[in-house]
């Protein structure tokens, strides 16, 4: 069923249990508040789950929080754009800060993965935020050694925050056309507001360099992916996409994850209150000793498909 999201990882269970308010008991809707009290949870339990905890007492939030570790927010293009406001008017900082942390650090975490002493990076950037990030990253790049030049499609990045950044890159060659001599190419075209399928010469350009033999780095999201997810045309295709405080949607839904390659989410110190979705980390499993039997690891609670729906289990 749709469910809201939850505070604590109980919401991946509530994705896979059916809602079936009208047959639970009074006595099984008092139990479910006090142990686990979740302002939904009339809309995720079924009466499969209440005779579970009826059977195990121990089932609760701690469980899941001890063993299968801490989680990670998602939200949405809206929310991250929220975030952002309020950080600035409550004077956390300003605009070009956010934009000088986000691009200073994509561009710690590429030095500290590549050796870019030397080598040809090309940071191909948008006309808005997230080409201002890439300018930021290019002026970190070139400050430390690399041959950088800037590619800008669709013209000079020129919001009022990224026009701050523009004297950072003025030693920095913009070339007309991407040619084939890069070690590494960085996307810092579109970001999270991207709402239109790219034009036809920015899709011919993402083909070109998405058929190079080079490292392909995205900045908050491949270029072509819509960050709530949807319908994906023609995309930047990431070995290495470089997110900036949270996962988006687009990174981890079927259809358009594949374009992300290797996320590594960044703090840039942006406050996260108002979220949609959030992720748990893989169980950590243990070496077993030999004499060990079926008992001695705890157990295991299967929530599948109803009667007579058998699938994948």
């Amino acid at each position: 069923p749709s469910v809201e999201a939850f505070s604590i990882p109980l919401q991946q269970i509530a994705y896979v249990v059916s809602k079936n308010e009208e047959s639970l008991s009074e006595e099984d809707k008092t139990m479910l508040e006090e142990i686990m009290p979740l302002k939904n949870w009339k809309n995720a339990y079924s009466p499969a789950l209440v005779d579970s905890i009826k059977w195990n007492k121990n089932f609760n939030t701690a469980f899941f929080e001890s063993h299968l570790g801490d989680f990670m927010k998602v939200l949405t293009a809206n929310q991250i754009k929220k975030a952002e406001d309020s950080a600035v008017l409550r004077g956390i900082f300003s605009y070009a800060q956010l934009m000088k942390n986000a691009g200073d650090a994509a561009a710690k975490e590429i030095i500290n993965r590549y050796n870019i002493v030397g080598k040809k990076i090309c940071v191909i950037c948008g006309s808005g935020n997230n080409g201002g990030d890439g300018l930021v990253i290019a002026a970190n790049l070139k400050h430390l050694g690399a041959d950088v030049s800037l590619i800008t499609p669709i013209g000079f990045p020129s919001t009022d925050t990224a026009l701050e950044f523009k004297n950072s890159v003025k030693d920095i060659k913009i070339i007309e056309e991407f040619d084939s001599d890069f070690d590494i190419v960085i996307d810092a075209l579109f970001g999270i507001g991207l709402n239109r399928f790219l034009s036809e010469n920015l899709a011919n350009l993402i083909k070109k360099i998405n058929e190079y033999q080079c490292v392909k780095i995205a900045i908050d999201i491949p270029s072509g992916l819509f960050c709530d997810g949807g319908e994906v045309i023609n995309a930047f295709r990431a070995d290495l996409t470089l997110t900036f405080s949270c996962y988006k949607l687009c990174q981890l839904l079927p259809q358009t994850s594949d374009f992300c390659g290797e996320i590594k989410v960044l703090d840039i110190g942006l406050p996260l209150e108002d979220y949609s979705y959030q992720t748990i980390e893989k169980p950590k499993t243990v070496k077993r000793p030999q004499n060990s039997h079926k008992g001695t690891f705890g157990t295991v609670l299967l929530m599948c498909g109803s009667y007579g729906m058998c699938g994948a289990q």
